[in-house]
């Protein structure tokens, strides 16, 4: 799903239901996932180093309450369990397969847990009895500290209790022992999947904020570089967009066209049909121009009244001329009443078209060539794209064609 899926009405219209869901709809799930998956490698990252000092430290434990097993315990927490944890570290942020993340993930308590049952099993007596407890240090760590989902968080947490209990109940501690801590470990589970599930919570509100800010500044951004009624870009877009292609474009010579396009005797139109009437045709117009554009790169603006620019980078003047007539072609073929131009009564438009690479010309170059080959189409009839196809040539000609064109008729 694109970013632009979820739109800014959706997302107000879902915050405001004020629920405590810890799923969203499809699309903004998809969008929290992406996020959540890079702060989740940041936390596998840093937790890292962390993760295998405490763990290690408890060798402390081992050595004070079961000496006899102790170096069992060294072996275990240094060659087997420290390199898990760094192999899944390794392995997370390699691995594409979401479900395959989650078990590097997961398996690291468990082999905690695993390690930790297996040595209580080894001894008996109290030191045993109490060296269990351990494991439900690694449920509060693990709920806690690695912010796993909710649903990996419960799953997670059964797996460690059910290794747990099974090593405990059939096993050599007193019937205190093991109700103790069977109840230690239920209460672990419990209150540290609550608090696994407040800050599910938290996070997802956020996520819903940040989003809701994103789109907010993107929507204001928007507006000020689009004109309100046509819904082109507008000049400050315009400056944008030939600061960054001059720059990048000056180093490998990209070519760029730029299309003049003025709507033919368009005060008569208003005079004639009203203001409301001009608004919509300027509007129509522009659905068209916007329509005509099949690169992304390509943009339309409006640059002012009834004119309209096109800028195409990578576009030859061939192209561009071409491009220009298919849109004077579907402008006057849409047919807009205009009684006042003979012979059809209808709406057209003048074109003027250059190109030329961005290394050798200027933008303001490129525009007042287009400028004045748009006077050419109007001084030679109007609804017409000069130069003609059939009269072009290379775009340095062209330009200079255009720049030397002495008759300037009136708009």
């Amino acid at each position: 799903m694109q970013d632009q899926a979820v739109s800014l009405t959706m997302l107000d219209a879902y915050i405001a239901q004020k629920h405590k869901r810890l799923t969203f709809p499809r699309e903004l799930e998809v969008q929290y996932d992406q996020r959540m998956d890079s702060y989740r490698r940041q936390v596998m990252a840093r937790g890292l180093m962390p993760t295998v000092s405490v763990y290690n430290a408890f060798l402390v434990a081992d050595f004070l309450l079961l000496p006899q097993t102790a170096i069992t315990a060294t072996i275990l927490h240094l060659a087997v369990v420290t390199p898990v944890i760094f192999l899944a570290a390794f392995l997370y942020p390699r691995t594409s397969n979401t479900l395959l993340r989650e078990v590097f993930r997961s398996f690291v308590p468990f082999m905690m847990v695993a390690q930790i049952m297996y040595i209580y099993a080894q001894n008996a007596g109290i030191g045993a009895d109490q060296y269990q407890y351990l494991a439900v240090m690694t449920v509060i760590y693990m709920n806690i500290n690695l912010r796993f989902s909710f649903n990996l968080a419960i799953a997670s947490t059964l797996l460690l209790m059910m290794t747990y209990l099974a090593v405990l109940l059939p096993g050599h501690s007193p019937v205190e022992v093991k109700f103790t801590g069977t109840c230690m470990m239920g209460a672990a589970a419990y209150l540290t999947l609550m608090a696994n599930r407040r800050m599910e919570q938290d996070v997802r509100f956020g996520f819903l904020r940040r989003l809701q800010d994103q789109l907010r500044r993107e929507a204001a951004e928007k507006v000020s570089k689009h004109d309100a009624m046509t819904g082109l870009a507008n000049r400050r877009m315009l400056d944008e967009v030939v600061a960054r292609l001059w720059a990048e474009g000056a180093r490998d010579h990209t070519l760029a066209a730029v299309v003049m396009i003025d709507v033919d005797h368009f005060k008569p139109f208003n005079d004639r049909y009203g203001h409301a009437a001009g608004d919509e045709c300027l509007v129509r117009v522009a659905g068209l121009i916007a329509d005509e554009l099949k690169s992304p790169q390509d943009l339309a603006f409006r640059f002012g009244g009834e004119e309209f620019l096109l800028l195409l980078p990578g576009t030859d003047m061939g192209d561009a001329v071409r491009i220009a007539e298919r849109l004077r072609v579907a402008i006057e073929n849409v047919a807009i009443p205009h009684e006042d131009l003979v012979p059809r009564g209808v709406v057209t438009a003048s074109f003027g078209v250059t190109a030329g690479p961005v290394s050798a010309h200027s933008f303001a170059e490129l525009l007042s060539a287009a400028d004045a080959a748009l006077y050419a189409a109007k001084g030679n009839g109007r609804n017409q794209v000069w130069p003609p196809l059939n009269k072009h040539r290379d775009a340095g000609a062209d330009m200079k064609d255009q720049a030397a064109i002495a008759a300037r008729p009136a708009r």
